[in-house]
């Protein structure tokens, strides 16, 4: 199996960071870009056929030019969610555990365990200990079908998460808090 970090100790990295930030530029990039476009709608032009001309919000009426548009139109949020999490890693340590909801858990770490190569403990669940977080698979509880049910997330301010979730009306039910759907499991 292949190491999940980029390097071991205090200085991992994982890629979900990695992913985030590189979402994250994409999304400064894309920003940046509009404000010139909105300035001077010809500053592309400075680009030539480079790479960078696609982080421009400019079509050049192409079915190329077009899709370019519409392709930053649907990467804005996840650009924009790859910021929230950057900017708020001060309040998470990261995603300690998955959680996720099957008809059959047993069977089914059983069969994910088979194809990462990886044994499955059974503490009180089926479970994948990975290099920097487990996969953990429940029976399905909450009438939502399979899939991700969710996460444990490692905190530097559970207090302070909790509290701001009861602000907000979010269900919380000791230290899981409900939100879009998802449990979120504060450690």
């Amino acid at each position: 199996m292949s190491s999940r970090s980029i390097a071991s100790g205090n200085a991992r990295l994982s890629w979900s960071l990695l992913f985030a930030a590189a979402l994250a530029a994409i999304g400064l990039l894309r920003l940046f870009s509009d404000f010139l476009t909105d300035i001077d709608p010809t500053w592309v032009s400075c680009l030539g056929d480079s790479p960078l001309r696609l982080l421009a919000r400019t079509t050049d009426g192409s079915v190329a030019g077009n899709l370019n548009v519409q392709y930053f139109k649907v990467m804005a949020i996840p650009c924009g969610l790859a910021v929230l999490f950057l900017v708020n890693g001060g309040l998470t340590g990261g995603i300690a555990a998955a959680e996720m909801q099957v008809e059959d858990p047993a069977r089914t770490a059983a069969r994910w365990g088979e194809i990462a190569e990886i044994p499955v403990v059974n503490s009180p669940h089926p479970t994948l200990t990975l290099d920097n977080a487990a996969l953990r698979f429940v029976p399905i509880g909450d009438g939502r079908g399979e899939g991700l049910g969710g996460l444990d997330l490692a905190t530097n301010d559970r207090a302070g998460i909790l509290a701001a979730a009861h602000r907000r009306g979010t269900p919380v039910n000791g230290n899981q808090v409900y939100a879009c759907g998802m449990r979120f499991n504060l450690l």
